[in-house]
């Protein structure tokens, strides 16, 4: 039977990643005429990059918002609304259901997944940091990690708070934000405070007041 479970998630995964939509274009926002420019994550989409926070959210919004607050509050967050702007920077906090797997172009394992839009490799060092997360899963194999990044935004938004904290999220936000980004090498190459991702992720993070945690 679980190995059936096993395989089930994993055909999910293959058949969400051969149907997922050019991250990378522009799309249309559906309150407006307000295009919105899909930011690659090491930041070098080629273009100008404009996010607008939709003026009415989805009711899967504001769950997953309010889902991400709680669980950066529950790992010790200082300031949780940073976990709520990097899920609304990253996926729009799911409102878009194709938007499952990024940067198809890249190598297997340079390829980004899910609502947190997590790396498998910055995902194995969150479970390896912490192995509690485990509890979560059937089998401690890459494929279900991969596919339960992909399937399941509550497991990907727990990765997503784990590994903010393992960037420093409650050390230096500004710093370990880029980091998420650009991952803690890219984060020490550019200056932080004027990184175009950082901005817009602080920039959601203060609008999400709004949201009720």
């Amino acid at each position: 039977m679980m190995k059936l479970i096993n395989t089930f998630y994993l055909m999910v995964a293959l058949f969400l990643g051969a149907t997922s939509w050019k991250l990378l274009e522009p799309v249309l926002a559906k309150n407006g005429t307000t295009v919105i420019s899909e930011i690659s994550s090491n930041n070098q989409n080629g273009g100008k990059v404009s996010v607008k926070l939709p003026d009415n959210l989805t009711n899967k919004q504001f769950e997953m918002l309010n889902f991400a607050y709680e669980v950066a509050k529950s790992d010790g967050f200082k300031e949780p609304k940073y976990l709520q702007g990097i899920i609304m920077q990253e996926s729009k906090a799911g409102s878009m259901n194709s938007f499952r797997v990024a940067g198809l172009t890249n190598a297997v394992g340079d390829r980004y997944f899910g609502i947190g839009q997590i790396k498998l490799v910055a995902a194995k060092a969150v479970m390896s940091r912490f192995p509690d997360m485990w509890k979560y899963l059937d089998t401690k194999t890459d494929e279900e990690l991969q596919a339960r990044l992909i399937v399941d935004d509550y497991f990907n938004v727990r990765v997503a708070s784990k590994y903010a904290l393992i960037m420093g999220i409650n050390d230096n936000p500004t710093k370990a934000i880029t980091a998420y980004n650009l991952g803690p090498g890219g984060a020490q190459s550019v200056n932080s405070s004027e990184h175009s991702y950082t901005i817009k992720v602080k920039s959601h993070a203060e609008k999400n007041k709004s949201v009720k945690p």
